[in-house]
């Protein structure tokens, strides 16, 4: 599985091992930014299990990152005389290019799909935007909160000024009589 979108770079695996998982994201952003400060490295430091290369002091990348995939193709002739094999390697890299992870080389049949064509097309694909429903109800909450302050001031100078205007007209009349 190749995913992003979290602002860090990891691989993980699953499955006793037959599920793995590289996740690139953040070119753009990245979880060592300002917003999410040191709340990002002390998340991935507490919580290593899932990982892939778990001998490894920090095995996951905050700043910002992309991935690759590098796929070593086996002469056909090869692997029948049982000699050569189709390897992967995915890698992590920084901004810079230089390699920050990877799952070293890795027979690519290990990794074959096990999932029937029929499984493969019921699966959803990338949804992109997925924090855009939150992001609307947060932004929709603040704007009836501000319509409902501005209604109430608004409501409230009206009927300070209909009360004072009342209070003032009853005045002029209590005036007129006395006089």
């Amino acid at each position: 599985v190749i995913s992003g979108d979290v602002h860090h770079g990891e691989v993980l695996v699953a499955g006793a091992g037959k599920l793995l998982e590289v996740t690139s994201s953040g070119l753009t952003h990245s979880c060592d930014d300002p917003f999410y400060g040191s709340l990002c490295e002390s998340v991935l430091k507490t919580w290593p299990e899932h990982r892939y290369q778990k001998r490894i002091k920090n095995n996951y990348y905050i700043g910002k990152n992309f991935g690759s995939i590098e796929i070593d193709w086996a002469d056909k002739k090869d692997i029948d005389s049982g000699g050569g094999e189709t390897t992967m390697k995915i890698n992590v890299h920084d901004v810079l290019g230089k390699t920050v992870l990877t799952t070293g080389s890795l027979p690519l049949p290990a990794f074959e799909s096990h999932f029937t064509p029929k499984m493969i097309s019921m699966a959803r694909g990338p949804v992109d935007g997925h924090m855009l429903p939150t992001v609307i109800r947060i932004w929709g909450a603040i704007f009836l909160i501000v319509v409902g302050v501005g209604l109430r001031k608004t409501l409230f100078h009206l009927a300070f000024n209909e009360v004072t205007k009342r209070g003032m007209e009853a005045k002029e009349k209590e005036k007129k009589k006395k006089e």
